[in-house]
């Protein structure tokens, strides 16, 4: 989520757009191996060493965390009452096919 406000910055650059005092973000991966790859990417060091350069944050922290256990993920059904869990792919209330969105295609590599 980035919150936007009015600046009067004359900065450029590949985040010239987001100059605020207050910029929040918060980005998911599936993995954190993921994450960390990402922040590998010739083009999100760039864009840190821009921060650095161009100051375009008043302050910044980043940090990754991993989940340790979560109760699975539960899809509640839009055609009856039933809450399922994701995995199911069928509402256990009516039988109902359960779209899931972040389920990956089959040739997707997941």
């Amino acid at each position: 989520m980035v919150s936007p406000a009015r600046s009067t910055s004359t900065r450029s650059g590949p985040w010239a757009a987001i100059q605020p005092a207050a910029v929040r973000m918060l980005a998911s991966w599936r993995t954190g191996a993921d994450a960390r790859s990402f922040a590998a990417t010739p083009l999100h060091r760039a864009a840190v060493r821009d921060l650095y350069k161009q100051r375009w944050q008043y302050s910044h922290f980043s940090a990754i965390w991993e989940i340790t256990h979560n109760h699975g993920r539960v899809i509640f059904c839009d055609k009856c009452e039933g809450i399922t869990a994701a995995s199911e792919r069928v509402c256990s209330g009516c039988g109902a096919e359960l779209t899931d969105i972040y389920r990956r295609a089959p040739n997707s590599g997941g």
